[in-house]
């Protein structure tokens, strides 16, 4: 059986995400028949019997004997310093023989990973900052940013896999699964995290318990370390429509029957993203700053602000443009979507224990594959293979999309592992008595030569299925890629009456014919 190995903190200072996100991880690798383990360091404000609660085993790791440890608040946030928290945890990692060490650890860099390397096969690395070096064959960092492809240069040996984006958030997939898109405020959701240090609930509430918006319906949850205060207690009670729930163990619901969310960034800002739900951010730490104020200028998200810097009136204002603008909310639902898919920690998994490719599956595109199809087609890679390197739009991708559905000249598949991760897409349409072929592979399985497969794949349907003489595929001149997987799948490459276009053929074998009376 396969081991993975989680090294991953929670406390009062670090917050609770960064252990969230490691067991939705640790879920996913389970349902694979995968072993996972936690090493947890006893810090104030542990989890180390949340993650025994879901069934993981967990090494606990010695108490600091001292409040502070390093230079910066990161540092500190350990309590040790890297050697030592390395060597406590390699007797622990020579024991359990991990094929995989996973750390999500601010305070840990390259200088623990170079020592605890010799007791894994691979070394994979959760992270948020790219303010420090690595050594490590993986690296996942979900946030959004414009320049992904810089944020690590010079930070990963040259072989490190790095999955970079939403596109790979580690949240249940379930949140994408409900998504809808909302268009009236009924019914608000407050979340601000697992430590709500700057009372940000306390300050939501007094604004929602105002003449204008008490009449709306809210659900508050507050965080695993929070200690409800009285004045919260009060509001609480004097509102007529919130109510105060206890630490929930999943927010899917809760989310999913909301129309509004106000939180803070980090992981419930990715669920919330996936789930359609347009939520309003304060930002309670300064990590969550950069990814935040990109959210909200691509208009996913509204931004209030930090929250040591902004009043209640900045926040009041905020809502109420909101609440009177219905087309706003219905924007913001719709931006959301555009983020994330949720199923990101289905592609972390992938990367980790890689599929084989005769295990693939092939299924007709439907309608709830249109976000899908929309985050394939704008990767930077796929477009600049393209014949139009714009980004498309996605007004303009879901007419195309849906168009594509109804024609009947036009097949659009998609391929899956057998864990039901999204692998590529082929689409085959009939044009002027041929069948001309498309087809594209998500970032996670490039590399590994699939691409062939799934052109020998679209072959057999083209063969079994359609009735055209000739199969084409067309290639952007110094696609190097393309051109090689159309030939390793046995296409002939003909000549094109384009300068910037390789053309690529196949013609069905007409049924040989015997002459009369010859034996």
């Amino acid at each position: 059986m396969s081991r993975v190995v989680f090294r991953v903190d929670a406390s009062v200072q670090i917050g609770t995400g960064h252990v969230y996100r490691c067991l939705v991880l640790a879920r996913e690798l389970r349902k694979r028949g995968v072993d996972c383990h936690f090493l947890h360091r006893l810090l104030q404000g542990n989890m180390a019997a949340r993650i025994r609660s879901e069934g993981f085993p967990v090494t606990e790791l010695t108490p600091p004997k001292r409040k502070t440890c390093g230079t910066n608040g990161y540092e500190a946030w350990l309590g040790v310093p890297q050697f030592e928290d390395a060597q406590e945890t390699l007797p622990h990692l020579e024991k359990l023989a991990p094929d995989w060490v996973i750390l999500d650890h601010y305070s840990i860099g390259a200088e623990w990973e170079q020592i605890v390397k010799q007791c894994t096969r691979w070394l994979g690395v959760i992270d948020d900052l790219a303010n420090r070096s690595h050594d490590c064959d993986l690296l996942v960092d979900q946030n959004y940013f414009r320049e992904l492809a810089r944020r690590y240069r010079n930070l990963v040996p040259s072989h490190c896999q790095t999955l970079l984006g939403p596109f790979y958030a580690l949240i249940n997939p379930a949140y994408g699964k409900t998504r809808r898109t909302r268009k009236d405020i009924a019914r608000i959701f407050i979340f601000y995290g697992g430590v709500d240090a700057t009372s940000e609930i306390t300050r939501a509430l007094r604004i929602l318990s105002k003449e204008s918006f008490r009449h709306i319906p809210v659900d508050i949850v507050a965080g695993i370390h929070q200690q409800t205060p009285r004045s919260l207690e009060v509001l609480v009670s004097a509102h007529p429509n919130a109510r105060l729930l206890p630490v929930q163990k999943d927010l899917l619901e809760l989310m999913t029957q909301a129309d509004l969310a106000l939180g803070a960034g980090g992981v419930t800002m990715w669920e919330r993203c996936a789930n359609g739900l347009p939520t309003i951010v304060t930002t309670v730490a300064e990590n969550q700053i950069p990814s935040t104020r990109e959210l909200a200028r691509y208009g996913s998200i509204v931004y209030a602000g930090h929250a040591p810097n902004i009043s209640d009136q900045d926040f009041e204002n905020v809502l109420k443009s909101l609440f009177s603008s219905p087309s706003q909310v219905m924007e913001l639902s719709n931006m959301a979507q555009l983020v994330t898919d949720g199923l990101g920690v289905m592609r972390v998994a992938e990367a980790m224990f890689a599929s084989h490719y005769k295990d693939l599956q092939c299924r007709s595109a439907n309608a709830e594959d249109v976000l899908l199809y929309f985050l394939w087609a704008n990767d930077p890679e796929v477009r600049r293979n393209a014949f139009s390197s714009a980004e498309i739009k996605w007004s303009t991708h879901k007419e195309w999309f849906s168009n594509r559905l109804r024609d009947p000249e036009t097949r659009l598949l998609v391929f899956e592992t057998h864990h039901g991760v999204p692998v590529g897409q082929i689409r085959l349409e009939n044009r002027d008595g041929e069948t001309h072929l498309d087809y594209s592979i998500a970032r996670t399985f490039r590399g590994r030569g699939w691409s062939a497969h799934l052109l020998t794949e679209a072959t057999q349907i083209w063969l079994e299925e359609l009735t055209t003489k000739t199969l084409i595929g067309e290639v952007k001149t110094g696609n190097v890629k393309s051109v090689a997987a159309f030939k390793k799948a046995g296409f002939e490459q003909v000549r094109s009456g384009h300068l910037d276009t390789l053309r690529f053929e196949k013609r069905r074998k007409e049924p040989s014919t015997q002459k009369q009376g010859q034996q």
